[in-house]
């Protein structure tokens, strides 16, 4: 009875690690399959949602997102509204006269501080070939 178990527990363990070798050789195939179903979906909060908007203004091309009320339970009374500037390879960008939530809005940012005219900006940033604006929003 005891080599019955002992051989049940290898073969147990060398079929365990057969499946993991098998599942990482695979990973990219089986990472596409997963991300196909249909419960499979970025949150909000790193994705920014969908984009709702698009504007060009001054040879920029700016990427307005949905409203993201970000919650654990249920979704926040504030969020933010994200916007994505590309075109612009230069440490300032000056926008004028942009609707956001039924609002007219001018912004301007620089590497170190961002403002918008009626709003509070949550967080930006520069990369390499665009700008990431986060604006606040109640609902």
């Amino acid at each position: 009875m005891k080599k019955i178990t002992s051989f049940l527990a290898y073969f147990w363990a060398s079929l365990g690690s057969l499946i993991i070798l098998v599942a990482f050789i695979g990973m990219s195939g089986w990472q596409q399959l997963s991300l196909r179903l249909p419960f499979m979906r970025l949150d909000p909060q790193y994705s920014s949602g969908a984009i709702t908007d698009t504007v060009i203004n001054n040879n920029q091309t700016v990427f307005v997102h949905e409203n993201v009320f970000p919650g654990v339970f249920r979704q926040s009374k504030t969020g933010f509204v994200q916007l994505d500037v590309l075109g612009t390879n230069i440490d300032t960008i000056k926008i004028d006269s942009i609707l956001i939530n039924n609002n007219l809005t001018s912004i301007s940012a620089t590497t170190d501080k961002a403002k918008a005219d009626n709003f509070e900006v949550v967080s930006f940033a520069k990369t390499h070939d665009k700008w990431i604006i986060r604006l606040k929003v109640e609902k």
